[in-house]
């Protein structure tokens, strides 16, 4: 029973998230919002999600890769590398979100059902990611 509650908890805080960057991004400027809103979010957590990645990968499985991207110098591969980037950490999270918030606009029902918070929590969600990542790159340096 206590994990239907924290599961709940969380859901409940993903839709705040969204219903808060929505509500100021509409707010602030209406052209296309929704656009905007998922790529501020989406990028946010590929982001993470590419951090994650490389710790687990790198540090804790010590090399074992089950999502790696090609690094060379050559330019097509660069390309190449960008569309495997795109697809493996930014592409799950656009349909995932896309599905979850905007499908069949969503969206409309959650900005009635949750509380505007004034953008404060999607400020505190960039500012907990950007304190982890740039933790986690200090942590790497006094290595």
């Amino acid at each position: 029973m206590q994990i239907n509650k924290l599961m709940k908890k969380i859901v409940d805080l993903y839709y705040t998230l969204w219903v808060d960057c929505i509500t100021r991004i509409r707010n602030f400027d209406s052209f296309w919002w929704e656009y905007k809103s998922m790529l501020i979010i989406n990028f946010w957590l590929g982001s993470c999600f590419f951090i994650f990645m490389s710790v687990i990968q790198n540090d804790i499985l010590g090399g074992i890769y089950f999502y790696q991207v090609i690094d060379t110098n050559n330019s097509r591969s660069s390309i190449i590398g960008l569309c495997q980037m795109f697809i493996l950490y930014f592409l799950p999270f656009i349909l995932i979100n896309y599905f979850l918030i905007f499908y069949k606009k969503k969206y409309i029902l959650l900005i009635e059902k949750y509380e505007y918070k004034n953008g404060k929590y999607i400020f505190y969600f960039f500012g907990f990611f950007v304190f982890l990542i740039l933790g986690w790159f200090t942590f790497l340096f006094l290595l």
